[in-house]
């Protein structure tokens, strides 16, 4: 047995495996994914004993890879609902490279876990950069692949449209091959994709990266991006997309969605819930049916604009 760093900076929720053994492949899952007889909790005082009767897709994927071992389930900002990691059932997460300093969220322990090297690969879920931001703030990969390329079956929903598994690491490759023991079709799940597959390229087709004029981002961090795709050989093509400055819209699916789903809850637990959780909720009960269709009307018109910019750029 070994002492995980990530209890440090509250990382977890439930440890289930700290056996020490260097030739595992260590996997860390937020707590939000369902995980037959261990508990799942959202991180939330509303599901605090709550103990799933099976596996989520992914948990029963991550069991059939090889040498492969679940070591503990992650703390999270609770219900997912939060960018932060500071509003949990069991306490803030601490970022392990100063912690006087959030670890981003709501994936915050599973950034933890891989970042002080207790699992060598985590899995967070993404609705709106939760795998991604803390990824950022503790300085390790945080991938959210396509939508519907991972199963969500099995995983508390935060916007069932929107939500996507992800996976963070330190190191790419491993990261890489779990991604690919995860990804495909899953009957339980109809977002999941049936074919992706895409033929080899010829080695020497040209390869290009668009960056998108209406995104912006600071000068320095720019420069260093351009830098490093020139260095890999990569042609940079700017694109207008003006569509994607109505982004912002996808907060009332968020929105309508999360109420939806926590209706049932707020009978019985409504003072169970953190204040700024609760407040986000109830903002979906805001949300006029017009407007709610109206945002899924705009998203497939990005999704279509998305689409035909990715055609060009490999035509």
């Amino acid at each position: 047995m070994y002492q995980l760093k990530g209890l440090e900076f509250n990382a977890y929720i439930t440890v289930i495996d700290n056996d020490e053994n260097d030739n595992t492949l260590k996997i860390a899952i937020k707590d939000n994914i369902y995980t037959k007889g261990i508990r799942t909790t959202a991180a939330s005082k509303v599901l605090y004993n709550f103990i799933p009767s099976y596996d989520a897709t992914i948990v029963t994927l991550l069991k059939k890879i090889k040498k492969a071992k679940i070591i503990a389930k992650t703390n999270m900002h609770e219900f997912a609902i939060g960018g932060t990691n500071t509003s949990s059932a069991f306490g803030i997460t601490k970022n392990p490279n100063d912690p006087e300093l959030i670890t981003g969220g709501s994936s915050g322990g599973s950034a933890i876990s891989v970042a002080v090297n207790d699992a060598d690969v985590a899995i967070g879920t993404d609705t709106r950069g939760s795998v991604r931001i803390p990824a950022a703030f503790c300085g390790v990969y945080g991938f959210k692949p396509t939508f519907g390329r991972i199963s969500t079956y099995g995983i508390i929903p935060n916007s069932w449209s929107l939500d996507h598994v992800g996976i963070l690491s330190k190191n790419i490759s491993k990261l890489a091959y779990v991604y690919r023991m995860l990804k495909g079709y899953d009957d339980k799940d109809p977002n999941t994709l049936i074919n992706l597959s895409i033929k080899e390229r010829k080695k020497n087709k040209i390869r290009r990266i668009g960056i998108i004029n209406e995104l912006t981002v600071d000068c320095e961090t720019r420069n260093d991006f351009m830098r490093f795709i020139y260095k890999l050989d990569y042609d940079i093509e700017e694109i207008r997309l003006p569509i994607v400055l109505s982004t912002l819209k996808y907060l009332d699916v968020f929105r309508a969605e999360t109420a939806s789903y926590h209706r049932r809850f707020l009978k019985l637990h409504e003072q169970d819930y953190s204040p700024d959780v609760l407040s986000s909720i109830k903002q979906g009960f805001k949300i006029r049916a017009v407007d709610y269709v109206n945002t899924i009307k705009i998203r497939e018109e990005m999704i279509k604009e998305f689409v035909k910019v990715s055609i060009n750029m490999i035509s």
